[in-house]
């Protein structure tokens, strides 16, 4: 989640950065605000070939350079190796992020080409496809085990973590959050590490990232912007219905193994994640304006609740 003040809709840097693409007249002037939360996403379309493509973009003081270009290397290593992940597009300099100066400040823009189907959370459930679904996770964390970045790397868990105190730190957060900080520092630097169990992981392998294209019979993965070296099994699912949680996890199985151990401490990793989520939101709410329209105090509110949530266990002392 980005800061608030980055949330506004603004069509005009949008048609600033486009125009890197090499695309018509009539196609820049499709754009359309699609979604806002981490990055400013806004859809067009291609007359031409009917394709649809998403610009995302955020201001370099939100973004780092280097680790939007160490996310396209993983995609590429993915399409190298047949994995269905989003495409990029190349920019008319040839390069698939663009850095540019706009009225707004310098803002870091990536195109993408859109995957074909639905989210899998508008999907009617199914065993097969929860089977797949799982499937896609376990063949992504297969191929991770073999990934030698080409440059630099996406960060680790500890790196994350030390940059997740300095920002509760910054923003005066309570006690019990650092409290947290030290406690799954203290866990995860005495957990057992190799190349079976751990690696770069894509962090957010929700079902509104992954798409399933029933005519084709194609899974495919977007968003790879949090990817991070952790644990693999920091992004099996906790909260899944019994029947599905079976399909997903023996569709993962038949691509890659996990064993129970592991799968038993998936509830102090996702305190990990709550903790994440929690500095984000912390970070995003903590600028406030007079006169703030009703959306922002809306999302300002939906934001703390968020917060209350994930903060329910900070402090709690890990028990295996």
């Amino acid at each position: 989640m980005m800061q608030l003040k980055y949330l506004f809709d603004n069509v005009p840097v949008s048609l600033m950065l486009l125009k890197n693409w090499d695309f018509d007249s009539d196609t820049i002037n499709t754009i359309k605000p699609f979604r806002t939360s981490a990055n400013a996403v806004y859809q067009f379309y291609n007359n031409n070939d009917k394709e649809t493509f998403y610009l995302r973009f955020a201001p370099l003081e939100e973004k780092d350079p280097v680790m939007i270009q160490s996310e396209l290397d993983f995609l590429e290593y993915l399409h190298d190796n047949g994995y269905n992940a989003v495409e990029s597009v190349k920019s008319k300099n040839g390069s698939n992020l663009v850095v540019q100066n706009t009225p707004w400040g310098k803002y870091l823009a990536v195109v993408f080409k859109a995957v074909p189907g639905k989210p899998i959370e508008q999907i009617e459930y199914s065993d097969l496809l929860y089977f797949n679904y799982g499937k896609s996770l376990g063949k992504l964390h297969k191929l991770s085990s073999n990934y030698k970045p080409k440059n630099e790397r996406r960060p680790n868990w500890k790196e994350l973590l030390e940059y997740i105190r300095e920002m509760l730190k910054e923003y005066s957060a309570p006690p019990d959050s650092l409290r947290e900080v030290e406690i799954l520092y203290d866990f995860f630097t005495n957990l057992n590490v190799n190349s079976e169990n751990y690696g770069l992981v894509h962090y957010d392998f929700g079902t509104d990232n992954v798409f399933f294209d029933k005519n084709s019979g194609i899974y495919s993965v977007i968003d790879f912007e949090d990817a991070i070296y952790h644990w693999y099994v920091i992004e099996l699912p906790e909260n899944f219905k019994n029947q599905a949680h079976e399909q997903f996890l023996s569709g993962y199985r038949s691509e890659k193994n996990i064993d129970n151990d592991m799968l038993s401490l998936l509830p102090i990793f996702k305190r990990y994640v709550n903790l994440y989520g929690y500095a984000r939101c912390l970070r995003s709410i903590h600028e406030v304006w007079n006169n703030e329209p009703e959306w922002v105090t809306g999302l300002r509110a939906k934001l703390k609740n968020a917060m209350e949530r994930r903060s329910e266990n900070f402090g709690a002392k890990i028990n295996i």
